[in-house]
């Protein structure tokens, strides 16, 4: 899955990689790193999680149409073993959004951990759900949360089990629920 993800045809999870270790680059030569910086990381990495619950309840599975919703759904119409990886033009251009965002409220070098921290959570996020799309077995129970989490949004209930990244968000806002409740509700 490794191989497929990173030297695949999808050019996405590379170019990532090589803006995160340019930024990483840039924040090691602007100076030492202080607690701020890691208050800072763990701060984005938290608002990540949020930001994607939301974002995939919100919008990806809104009631208007509007073209996310409707790439979404193909994402959902497909096979759940179909390869899924954003394409590099939407995971270059939201980062860069988020890039600028946190160099216009933080300065220099903290949007820089700011922008690390958010490029990170991004890949973290695309490899998860690649990861989950096939069919190698998950190594771990946390991997196997993340994959049953995910094929209960695919096959059981699409309007629960929001949270991709970390499973336990939807324990918070109350959408991971049992199955059968889940069933019920359709």
């Amino acid at each position: 899955a490794v191989n497929r993800f990173f030297f695949g045809p999808d050019n996405g999870p590379r170019i990532i990689l090589v803006l995160i270790t340019g930024m990483v680059t840039s924040r090691i030569s602007a100076g030492s790193f202080t607690m701020i910086d890691t208050v800072l990381f763990l701060g984005t990495t938290v608002f990540w999680w949020f930001q994607e619950y939301f974002l995939h309840q919100k919008l990806l599975h809104s009631q208007t149409n509007w073209i996310g919703k409707e790439i979404h759904q193909s994402h959902h119409d497909h096979s759940y073993f179909a390869v899924s990886i954003d394409p590099a033009p939407l995971m270059v251009g939201w980062l860069l959004v988020a890039a600028l965002v946190f160099r216009a409220i933080l300065p220099e070098p903290l949007s820089c951990t700011a922008s690390i921290a958010y490029a990170c959570a991004g890949m973290f996020y695309e490899w998860t759900h690649y990861f989950v799309h096939t069919r190698v077995k998950p190594p771990n129970e946390f991997w196997k949360r993340v994959r049953d989490h995910h094929v209960r949004h695919h096959q059981v209930n699409s309007n629960f089990w929001f949270g991709f990244s970390l499973p336990m968000v939807d324990d918070l806002f109350g959408t991971n629920p049992p199955i059968a409740k889940a069933r019920r509700k359709q």
